[in-house]
């Protein structure tokens, strides 16, 4: 009994620990309209402070923060969206958001659900510019 009981705490624990992951993401259409609404008011947010602000959730397709792209996808980090996107099937659905920097200024934020073709769209995209 009592080691059913230390597996139903765990797998409790796990549930909370997977939940509270998903939802800490930054790839929300709540994010995009800060973005967005910060820029059409005149105080566009920085790319250093989406960079501070997202952590390792950035993906930092931008030349030296000048120009570009930062893309957030829902279970991806800077890290290892490399290898996720390229084990991801084809029909997996993704939330993305996908910020444009001009100037070291973020002027405009997309968000989408897509599949990895949409993220290496973007990835591909970013590095013809």
């Amino acid at each position: 009994m009592k080691k059913l009981k230390y597996v139903f705490m765990v797998m409790a624990v796990a549930f909370v620990a997977v939940i509270t992951l998903i939802s800490c993401s930054k790839a929300t259409k709540s994010y995009s309209d800060k973005i967005n609404n910060a820029y059409q008011s005149g105080e566009a947010i920085t790319y250093d402070d989406v960079l501070k602000e997202l952590g390792n959730e950035a993906i930092n397709l931008t030349k030296n923060g000048e120009s570009g792209v930062i893309l957030v996808v829902s279970g991806m980090t800077s890290e290892n969206y490399k290898d996720k996107v390229q084990r991801a099937s084809d029909t997996e659905k993704f939330d993305i958001v996908a910020i444009t920097v001009v100037q070291r200024k973020c002027t405009y934020a997309h968000f989408s659900t897509g599949t990895k073709a949409d993220i290496e769209v973007s990835i591909m995209a970013s590095k013809t510019n």
